[in-house]
């Protein structure tokens, strides 16, 4: 669904219960999106007053590293929706879930999000702060600290996700951004937000964009 900035969709059904760390992986040069769409989204956050989970003295607390959180709910979400779609057969498919040809063609590149899992990249030193004050926390289960994934491609459209995880006292609060190029540049299309993740999903069906 798309939603009118700025308002702020609290989803249920796509955010699932997430708690584990993710894994060690092996890190990679930056690449140069997160310059762009992560002051994009920082920006966004700040003008609307939806910092705050992320913020101390003024400034954002961040994870350096760009990663897949395989325990993150949007994951939980696109894992179903794979689960569904090539891996449940029989009574075991739910076709709500499952996604025609044409419809993969709007759904994220699961080929590209396989081989950003086995990567995380540091972009302390690289990152034009400017007016930004960003304090880097390597230790991503602090609290109030944000950690942001790689700009994930649709299969077939000129749009994009982000995925923004928060550590907090409680809950596992997520934002999820879609993107599109404007003029040659990104924007954000909509945004959703979850306070926290009502299921197990992950633990129930297991990973399986591998």
């Amino acid at each position: 669904m798309k939603l009118k900035l700025p308002s702020i969709l609290i989803i249920g059904l796509m955010f699932f219960s997430c708690s584990n760390p993710p894994e060690k992986l092996p890190t990679q040069q930056v690449t140069p999106d997160h310059e762009e769409y992560i002051p994009i989204i920082l920006d966004f956050l700040k003008s609307h007053l939806l910092d705050k989970d992320f913020v101390t003295n003024n400034c954002f607390n961040i994870n350096p590293e760009l990663m897949i959180n395989t325990m993150s709910c949007s994951y939980a979400s696109w894992n179903k929706v794979y689960y569904h779609t090539f891996v449940a057969e029989g009574a075991q498919k739910n076709r709500v879930y499952s996604l025609s040809e044409s419809s993969l063609d709007r759904a994220i590149d699961f080929d590209t999000i396989k081989k950003m899992k086995k990567t995380k990249t540091d972009i302390s030193t690289t990152f034009p702060k400017q007016s930004l004050c960003i304090n880097w926390v390597k230790d991503s289960n602090t609290l109030k600290t944000a950690t942001f994934s790689p700009l994930i491609p649709s299969k077939a459209m000129a749009k994009w996700e982000v995925w923004m995880t928060m550590t907090a006292e409680e809950g596992n609060p997520e934002y999820k951004f879609a993107f599109k190029k404007v003029d040659g540049k990104l924007v954000i299309l909509n945004h959703t937000y979850g306070v926290t993740c009502n299921s197990k999903l992950v633990d129930e069906l297991g990973d399986h964009i591998k």
